[in-house]
């Protein structure tokens, strides 16, 4: 059993929940392993995390799932399609970029940082700078199967529909796809966001993008989401 779907907050409580399932749900992500290797995933992913749930919490945009007892099992981390208010992240956003550097060291907060600038180049690319982004998504390894991922995705996706809003994705794990089809994603494109890494054999992990276009209405020359921006019109980088 669980309680509905609600809004991420930034209490303590919701940001260790919400790290904790998204640092089981990535413990074998290629790219995060990448991107904090060796030791610094099991060290430093879960402050990392929270502080990632409080950005996102901070935007607004978010969603946790509990099961009975209140405890976080499931959460979507979202980016809204308009920048929220520089008042209300900036403080939060420097002292993650602060916290990175002194933490983690110049070195991997680059490697963060130009991950970050990949993910937002191919976002603007295939979706434009109109849809909501679904950037983390986890469930708990006790309450998967029990259909948590459908009730987390659906407020946000009930909610892009109702301002005719597209949706867009990166996916690292080629298991979750059919998922996403199922919720109405089509795959736009794949890339390899680390290629020609400094001591990364290869191209490494693939990443694919997904995207959602909102359901057309009756006049689809009016509807911003029924059809992608025409650049990302050749889907496979």
């Amino acid at each position: 059993m669980s309680r509905p779907v609600r809004p991420l907050t930034s209490s303590a409580k919701d940001a260790a929940g919400a790290a904790a399932v998204l640092k089981d749900a990535f413990a074998a992500d290629p790219i995060m392993r990448a991107l904090l290797p060796g030791d610094v995933y099991e060290n430093h992913a879960d402050t990392l995390y929270r502080k990632h749930a409080g950005l996102a919490a901070a935007a607004g945009a978010s969603y946790v799932l509990e099961d009975e007892a209140g405890d976080v099992k499931c959460v979507a981390l979202w980016e809204l399609p308009e920048a929220p208010g520089v008042v209300r992240v900036l403080p939060r956003l420097l002292g993650v970029f602060a916290w990175c550097v002194w933490t983690l060291g110049v070195r991997t907060t680059v490697r963060l940082l130009k991950f970050q600038q990949f993910m937002e180049s191919e976002n603007e690319k295939h979706a434009g700078i109109g849809a909501y982004k679904l950037t983390d998504i986890g469930t708990a390894k006790d309450f998967r199967g029990r259909g948590a991922g459908n009730a987390i995705m659906a407020p946000m996706l009930a909610r892009a529909d109702a301002e005719r809003k597209p949706c867009f994705l990166g996916s690292s794990n080629p298991r979750n796809l059919t998922f996403y089809k199922r919720l109405g994603f089509e795959v736009v494109a794949e890339a390899y966001p680390l290629k020609d890494w400094p001591d990364l054999e290869g191209d490494g992990p693939v990443m694919t993008f997904m995207y959602r276009a909102v359901p057309p209405s009756d006049d689809a020359s009016d509807d911003p989401g029924a059809a992608r921006p025409a650049s990302g019109a050749e889907g496979r980088d």
